[in-house]
């Protein structure tokens, strides 16, 4: 997929409030049909 199009990655800022909060305003800006989620410890890995 990466090698056809450019992946958009989008960061949004919200207060306090809880991951579940932050989760519910982010989906409301979805445009795609494949969402990736990763938390600050998550480390993403190259495919060999």
């Amino acid at each position: 997929f990466s090698r056809e199009k450019a992946i958009e990655i989008r960061y949004f800022y919200k207060e306090n409030g809880g991951k579940h909060t932050a989760l519910n305003l982010a989906m409301k800006f979805v445009r795609t049909p494949l969402t990736i989620i990763v938390d600050s410890d998550y480390e993403v890995q190259r495919e060999n």
